[in-house]
């Protein structure tokens, strides 16, 4: 069931163009560098969920479509919730997906000649940080799912929790009151962070700690 203070916190997202000048320092395809990128804030359906996913910013896809997590990196993060006990076909429904910085950042030229998202600049972060808040107080999730370091990092700062690399935290729940905070690394194809075979091993805990957190908050199996 959708809260009125959701519809309407929704709308004032989605109609926000805040960050125009930022987003148009960069293109939406490097192919085409005279088509900046567009404020186009990606909300998720206003619909009270048990469970809060939390990423950077929408990607290409999401630009493209208008949801959240539709992406190859929301495609992982099913699966591996399906795998932690959360059956896909309820993910949209129990699952309510959002992300540090509500739009598309755009894109350039990443290291390897290949093209990359735009790591969000620190003045829209600073404008998203309100929408993200708000977002919390009027859902109440029993979970938080911090997908990836830059998620983690923002999280961790609007509860005063502690910081660190992601070896200090992925396999870690946090409580704030009856609210957990787990973490994830970032599914993305780009994440370096599972090459090395010690945090293969903190993946594996972080997903057994998910799993019960999935149980916890009545999700699993529905």
């Amino acid at each position: 069931m959708a809260l009125p203070e959701a519809l309407e916190l929704t709308e004032v997202i989605r109609s926000c163009t805040a960050c125009s000048a930022d987003l148009s320092r960069f293109p939406a395809d490097i192919r085409f560098p005279d088509t900046p990128v567009a404020p186009r804030p990606v909300v998720s359906s206003p619909n009270r969920a048990s469970i809060m996913l939390v990423g950077q910013a929408p990607g290409l896809t999401e630009y493209i479509s208008g949801r959240p997590f539709s992406g190859p990196a929301g495609e992982e993060a099913r699966a591996l919730f399906e795998q932690c006990g959360l059956r896909r076909d309820q993910f949209d429904v129990l699952v309510y997906q959002t992300s540090v910085v509500k739009c598309f950042c755009g894109r350039k030229e990443g290291s390897n000649g290949r093209p990359e998202d735009v790591v969000p600049p620190a003045p829209i972060v600073r404008a998203c940080k309100p929408f993200l808040v708000r977002q919390i107080e009027i859902f109440k999730p029993k979970l938080i799912v911090c997908l990836g370091a830059f998620a983690a990092g923002h999280v961790q700062r609007l509860f005063g929790l502690a910081t660190g690399a992601q070896e200090d935290y992925v396999g870690r729940i946090d409580f704030v009151g009856d609210m957990g905070v787990a973490y994830l690394p970032h599914t993305s194809g780009r994440s370096q962070f599972l090459n090395k075979p010690e945090n293969k091993k903190l993946f594996i805990k972080a997903r057994q700690l998910l799993s019960a957190q999935i149980h916890r908050v009545g999700a699993a199996g529905q």
